[in-house]
């Protein structure tokens, strides 16, 4: 797991960092924001935070697939929020993410440059606590069943034999 979210993370950085040396200028309008380069993508998840853990779980013996889909489940999901949510804040504002390595000062040519919630969180997108424990309980779900169902998938792909 480690290993694919390594080269998820690469990849989406890289063509992000790569992209951002080429020359380009919006040819639609409207153009509210000036831009001289082409955009990357945002800065990837850091999903291999939640990946090494999980394939240090992966190592240890549980007595059953559902339990261990559960314990991979829970394990991504709280990792993931526990690594990710402080870091979207960093992201979006903090002076010291607006450079060519985190690309947060790279803005969509058709949002106005004085956008008021540009560098910081717009509270109408902001989920409650009862609304982000809800999402969290649901995502733990989902990866349970989704968790149980590639174990399975990944047991019946080593029992294939040429």
């Amino acid at each position: 797991m480690t290993a694919i979210t390594a080269g998820y993370f690469l990849i989406v950085a890289g063509s992000s960092w790569v992209l951002q040396l080429f020359p380009a200028e919006p040819k639609l309008g409207p153009i509210l924001t000036h831009t001289t380069h082409f955009q990357g993508f945002q800065f990837p998840l850091l999903v291999t935070v939640p990946a090494l853990v999980m394939d240090w779980l992966m190592q240890r013996d549980q007595k059953s697939e559902w339990t261990k889909a559960m314990v991979l489940s829970m394990a991504f999901v709280l990792v993931l929020f526990a690594v990710e949510y402080p870091f979207s804040g960093f992201l979006l504002e903090s002076p010291g993410a607006r450079n060519w390595f985190f690309g947060s000062d790279t803005w969509y040519f058709q949002l106005p440059w004085n956008a008021p919630f540009r560098y910081k969180f717009n509270p109408n997108n902001v989920a409650t606590p009862l609304a982000l424990l809800e999402g969290l309980v649901i995502a733990m779900l989902a990866g349970v069943l989704l968790a149980r169902l590639s174990l399975r998938w990944g047991k019946w792909l080593q029992s294939i034999q040429r």
